[in-house]
């Protein structure tokens, strides 16, 4: 059996070698969204950017996301084997027919349909997919196969170079009061750029020559994925409907301002559940693969520990600030007064937990369960935006975006736990919860006697981070994760 110790160890480091730039990353997309808000766009020219993005990822993760799963599982076992260039150019076949399949199909559908939809949108929208799905496919084996400061460096530069890209196409096309052509261009040519960068330091022209397309790899990749195509339907229609929906029922000005400052929160939680993912799940899977349930429970509970010590105060400071950050990092058009966000921050926080709570049935390749509680929370989020929407406009489809993913959460903790038997911790759980308090209660006051300025909110999310991070420390919640980092500082 695995040393359970140095492994928590290993964890630990890991996240902490993510987490740091996942948060310059999220920066960054914070810093681009504020740009593109005030400066570049208004809200009825971003509802089309936003719908174009919304429309790929779903296509992405119904038609695509297969590959990347089964090649993020299976990289190791090949490269064991010294299978490696068969995989790669296993993989690289796949993508190529699929891609090739979905572009022509698409093209003809815009050729049938030219009449009801921007052409000159929908082709960007299909210059897009293709270096968005390649980029999703390689990004992840980089940290799977522990290339993980590439895989970090052209993580975070992949923001700051759509925003400059997006930036000189919107000097040198001058449209962009008209259509959202530049950021769209920008978006397509940074993927394509990022995955050629990838290409060459993987070798994978070198690997794809010396390889050969193996049937077996083929059928093991599929065998693996086809339990998963019910719950990539379901996912990317629970997580990504919604924008879909708020334009045609609410309009193109309701769209912008939803879909902006949906975006907060949605750049903000991923950024902390995939900086824990990607330093835990290689370790947890392994430990799993040796047949030891419980060591993998115990090192589940950990990673979801370490998802709430960083999730809960980001929740926190989204809720009590919610206004504020609204007001200041969005343009004057988008601001809304903090509603979307306080909902979406509540209800990506669920869906942020149940990618950790997941893990149970998912190490197993049982995703029957996944499939039906994602099915169920669906269908009331897709109920509940299309009976609402037009009623109570795009603020209803923040409400169902909550309720429909903590229903998901309910739905995953209490199955889940029958899988493997992964706990919480009350007493840590009630520390972080208090710690959250504190920072709440001094956020709110001190907020009362600050401008709405850039300069104010910077103070008040440093501010209210140290508070938490000092109640938390005089709890003695954080003494393992101290005590950790100053053995290996003096290692």
């Amino acid at each position: 059996m695995m040393d359970t110790r140095r492994i928590k160890k290993t964890m630990a480091l890991d996240t902490a070698l993510y987490l740091p730039a996942k948060a310059v990353e999220g920066i960054l997309g914070i810093l681009v969204i504020n740009i593109f808000t005030t400066y570049f766009f208004t809200p009825d020219i971003i509802a089309d950017y936003s719908f174009g993005i919304t429309l790929v990822n779903i296509t992405n993760l119904i038609l695509m996301g297969w590959i990347s799963q089964s090649s993020t599982r299976y990289i190791s076992h090949f490269q064991n084997e010294g299978r490696e260039s068969d995989f790669y150019k296993t993989i690289i076949t796949i993508w190529a027919v699929s891609s090739f399949v979905i572009v022509v199909i698409s093209s003809v559908l815009l050729l049938l349909f030219r009449n009801k939809a921007s052409v000159e949108l929908y082709r960007l929208y299909i210059f897009i997919f293709i270096g968005y799905n390649m980029v999703q496919i390689l990004l992840p084996i980089l940290a799977y196969i522990r290339r993980i400061k590439l895989n970090l460096f052209l993580s975070m530069g992949s923001n700051l170079l759509k925003l400059v890209v997006t930036w000189l196409l919107v000097i040198v096309l001058k449209n962009n009061e008209t259509t959202p052509a530049a950021a769209l261009i920008s978006y397509g040519l940074t993927d394509i750029f990022i995955a050629m960068i990838i290409i060459w330091r993987l070798k994978l022209v070198k690997h794809y020559r010396n390889g050969k397309v193996s049937m077996e790899i083929l059928k093991t990749l599929f065998a693996f994925s086809l339990p998963f195509l019910g719950v990539n339907i379901t996912t990317a229609l629970l997580n990504l409907s919604d924008r879909l929906i708020v334009k045609p029922l609410a309009g193109d000005m309701a769209m912008g301002v939803y879909s902006y400052n949906y975006l907060i929160p949605g750049t903000v939680f991923p950024m902390i559940s995939v900086g824990v993912m990607r330093g835990v799940y290689p370790i947890l899977l392994k430990s799993f693969r040796k047949e030891e349930p419980k060591q993998a429970a115990e090192l589940l509970s950990q990673a979801i520990r370490y998802f709430l010590l960083l999730a809960l105060p980001a929740l926190t400071g989204l809720v009590s600030l919610s206004g504020v950050i609204s007001r200041v990092i969005l343009g004057k058009e988008y601001f809304e007064g903090g509603f979307v966000i306080s909902f979406v921050a509540a209800g990506v926080f669920c869906s942020g937990f149940v990618e950790f709570s997941n893990k149970a049935w998912e190490m197993s390749a049982n995703t029957k369960p996944i499939f039906k509680n994602a099915a169920i929370s669906t269908v009331l989020n897709l109920g509940m935006n299309i009976l609402l929407i037009p009623v109570y406009g795009y603020r209803a489809a923040a409400v169902s975006t909550f309720i429909s993913f903590f229903l998901y959460l309910c739905l995953s903790v209490t199955g889940s736990r029958k899988q493997i038997r992964w706990y919480i911790n009350m007493r840590s759980l009630l520390k972080m919860l208090m710690s959250c308090a504190a920072m709440f209660l001094y956020l709110f006051t001190i907020k009362q006697f600050l401008p709405n300025t850039l300069w104010a909110l910077i103070l008040l999310v440093l501010s209210g981070a140290g508070v938490y991070l000092l109640v938390l420390f005089l709890s003695g919640e954080l003494k393992d994760v101290t005590n950790l980092f100053v053995k290996r500082h003096e290692e």
